[in-house]
């Protein structure tokens, strides 16, 4: 992280600022919205995402597996992403399409719950996790740039910050306390299914929105 700290120094600087309230700039960006839908669904898709992976290493010793298996799971999820974030911008480029990049990103999750729901071998856990890069990694760098282009001048630091707060703080809390409560009643079969419901229903929203409020500009135009 200190890496990172030093590199974003050499980074040019924003040309544009708000110089508003915090407040004032929080509403006009859930006032967008494209925005305010994606933020929802980035907290679904946090949810899940939580769930899945706080109680996968469970999971897996529950079919059979052990430390080396989950030592590979993890390689091989690094791997499968590694692709997507150093080819991400001929990546997005190629799909022409930062919302319909979100959306492929999403149904990816969604096929990763169902297929680890459905898995019951260690080796077919190694060939659920090959849909990380396509999940994970394209969702974060088409997320981010999604943000980046709805957000108004001035705002997209403040856009990107409510993003990571979405998925990653309160989509994380209620994913980790929801799929604990799920694991220890129902078993990681019901918890996979779950995380592939709420993500199902993120994908359902980003689908209804995208056709409302392309709708609405029609309307207007």
């Amino acid at each position: 992280m200190a890496l990172a700290a030093l590199t974003a120094l050499a980074l040019p600087g924003r040309r544009r600022h708000w110089n508003a309230p915090m407040a004032q700039g929080v509403r006009a960006l859930l006032n967008q919205p494209a925005l305010l839908v994606f933020l929802i669904a980035a907290f679904l898709i946090g949810i899940a995402l939580t769930a899945a992976q706080y109680f996968f290493p469970l999971y897996v010793r529950r079919i059979g597996g052990d430390s080396n298996l989950l030592g590979i799971a993890g390689a091989i999820a690094a791997l499968s992403e590694m692709p997507v974030f150093f080819n991400a911008k001929r990546l997005l480029k190629r799909i022409n399409n930062l919302w319909l990049a979100v959306f492929i990103a999403t149904a990816g999750y969604v096929v990763r719950w169902y297929a680890l729901s459905l898995t019951v071998t260690p080796t077919g856990v190694l060939f659920v996790q090959l849909l990380h890069g396509v999940s994970f990694g394209l969702f974060i760098i088409s997320g981010v740039a999604y943000v980046e282009s709805q957000a108004p001048p001035g705002l997209s630091a403040t856009a990107q910050a409510l993003f990571i707060a979405a998925m990653w703080g309160l989509g994380a809390f209620v994913g980790s306390l929801g799929g604990g409560i799920i694991f220890e009643r129902f078993g990681p079969t019901a918890l996979f299914q779950s995380a592939g419901v709420v993500t199902l229903l993120a994908l359902a929203l980003l689908g209804a929105s995208r056709f409302f409020i392309g709708r609405a500009a029609q309307t207007t135009s």
